[in-house]
């Protein structure tokens, strides 16, 4: 006898050894199972058929459609019928299914006469499934040797089927690609080393019958012709990912009318290898997620790229020191940015990264570290990116030992995080005129944001602070606002703007360039010229300006850190 214990109704029973589960249900279910018919069971949860017979003490758990593991048995169920269907219809047909990345199974069936399939073949398919339902054909499972499964699937014409019934014999076996797809049973098999004569990336997967198979492994083998100088990513992402017409997030796409693929912001899985120098194993090997990132830069040929940790793919955060000189010791990153320079894409590359990082190598402000990086792709060199903070409330946890209960504004109209109060309240405070120095710094880091204000104003960036200015607070009572510097592209003389062009006329009276007016409209710039109105925030921003600007914004400084 053996005692069975169903999770459904928390009752045990004993039955006969080899009693099956169909007989089981009776016992458990004495007034039957309801809406829904059982269809399968778990039985020490391990997915088992209504047929299995209990020769040993067990946990079962019936299922139906309802459960997930019960709609997995229900659509295998639909495949062998539709396969054993379209056999009878068309007894030398080859047919070959496959799980789609969205919903429902993909199909393709060959009728084996060299005529093309049509709706009225599709309709005797379909005619021919209902009645094998209607007779309640039962589904019978056959036992034969390997030898013979592999006779018959060879003269079925299913490879990979026979590929993988010659190696069932193993523990486990390893199959493997070298185009960035994720491996399946139906990849090729490893059984000889592999040989490495240009760059490439190999990923592979264990198989073993009746296991679930770990993440694939991958590792990229890199050539750059030259000595590394620069960190290099090596990116492998199935190429559908990037550059299908309907899921790609590289392409203009076909899946809306309206909107280009790249311009959505989905997520796609990736593994990232990173490499430091020549000739090492890679510093950073971690499955993770990336998306295009940007606005109006989305369209250069190359493009900024996020990178996202997820706990769901094994880790949680991105441990490693991205900037060494910049940020040394700092190795919690929740996300980060590879950038394509932005408006600066065609010209110097580097516009933002030298603005901010002069100012933030001598004063205090929230800013975008950088570091520039070679990108492989699939093993194929893409050129260069440039690692970056990110500028949203990442960065606060990153820069601010984690914290994460904030108020977060972009440009003044876009909620990041926590509430508007704070920022409403500040907005109806600096609407009035009068206030003091004090009073203001209640408010907001006054120092901070006269650094902000100084280097796009000296470097005359003429895209703020009507866009890409970002605001946060701590969610506390005394947390001021603070301001991420990002995208000062447009400085340093970008599109042929002229030293001598007058930022401070520019930023006071919005008639001053007609062609440069999308960020300085009165509502963009009443804040600073506000507080420009008190003298002693006046006298402040004129003596950081004066002194900035003798010991490092300057030209000297610039060159510093332009070509150090």
């Amino acid at each position: 006898m053996v005692n069975i214990f169903c999770i459904n109704t928390q009752q045990s029973f004993t039955f006969q050894e080899g009693t099956t589960l169909m007989d089981m249900i009776p016992s458990f279910y004495p007034e039957g199972t309801g809406a829904y018919p059982i269809i399968a069971a778990k039985v020490n949860n391990v997915c088992q058929g209504l047929k299995y017979r209990a020769c040993n003490s067990r946990q079962v758990e019936f299922l139906d459609y309802t459960s997930y593991a019960g709609r997995s048995v229900y659509c295998s169920s639909l495949c062998f019928l539709l396969c054993k269907a379209a056999k009878d219809v068309f007894p030398e047909c080859r047919i070959v299914l496959r799980r789609p990345i969205s919903k429902g199974y993909f199909c393709a069936l060959e009728k084996g006469d060299g005529t093309s399939l049509c709706q009225v073949d599709v309709d005797a398919v379909k005619a021919r499934m209902r009645e094998i339902v209607e007779a309640d054909m039962p589904f019978r499972r056959h036992e034969v040797r390997t030898g013979e499964a592999i006779e018959l699937f060879q003269r079925l014409g299913y490879p990979d089927k026979v590929s993988l019934l010659e190696t069932a014999g193993d523990v486990y076996v390893n199959y493997y690609t070298l185009d960035g797809t994720e491996p399946t049973a139906s990849s090729t098999l490893y059984s000889t080393p592999i040989t490495v004569n240009s760059s490439m990336v190999v990923r592979a997967k264990l198989f073993c019958k009746g296991w679930l198979s770990p993440r694939s492994t991958v590792h990229s083998y890199l050539s750059l012709g030259r000595k590394q100088t620069l960190p290099v990513v090596s990116i492998v992402i199935d190429p559908a990912y990037l550059y299908d017409s309907k899921i790609g997030i590289y392409v203009d796409g076909t899946y809306s009318k309206d909107v280009k693929n790249y311009e959505y912001d989905w997520r796609r899985p990736i593994n990232l290898e990173l490499f430091e120098t020549d000739g090492t194993t890679c510093s950073i090997n971690q499955l993770c997620e990336t998306r295009i990132h940007g606005g109006a830069s989305r369209g250069s040929v190359k493009k900024s790229m996020a990178f996202y940790a997820n706990k769901r793919f094994g880790e949680k955060r991105f441990k490693y020191e991205f900037f060494p000189d910049q940020r040394p010791g700092q190795t919690n990153y929740k996300s980060f940015l590879m950038r394509n320079a932005g408006n600066d894409f065609d010209y110097l590359f580097m516009r933002d990264a030298v603005i901010q990082s002069v100012m933030a190598k001598h004063v205090d402000m929230d800013w975008q570290a950088y570091r520039p990086a070679i990108v492989f792709i699939n093993g194929e060199y893409h050129g260069m990116l440039n690692f970056r903070d990110r500028s949203n409330d990442d960065y606060v946890f990153t820069n601010y030992d984690e914290l994460e209960d904030i108020d977060m504004i972009e440009n003044s109209w876009e909620l990041k995080n926590g509430t508007w109060d704070h920022f409403n309240a500040f907005k109806a405070f600096y609407q009035e005129h009068g206030h003091t120095w004090d009073e203001y710094s209640k408010w907001l880091d006054l120092y901070e944001f006269i650094n902000i204000y100084a280097m796009n104003l000296f470097y005359n960036n003429q895209d703020f602070p009507g866009n890409n200015l970002v605001w946060w607070r701590p969610r506390t009572a005394d947390g001021k606002w603070r301001i991420i510097a990002k995208d000062t592209d447009f400085g340093l003389g970008l599109y042929g703007s002229p030293a001598s062009y007058n930022t401070m006329e520019w930023i006071y009276n919005p008639n001053y360039d007609a062609d440069k007016s999308w960020a300085n409209g009165y509502d963009h710039t009443r804040l600073f010229r506000r507080l420009m109105d008190n003298s002693d925030f006046q006298r402040e921003f004129i003596d950081r300006c004066a002194i900035y600007m003798a010991d490092f914004m300057n030209e000297r400084g610039t060159r510093e850190v332009w070509d150090p």
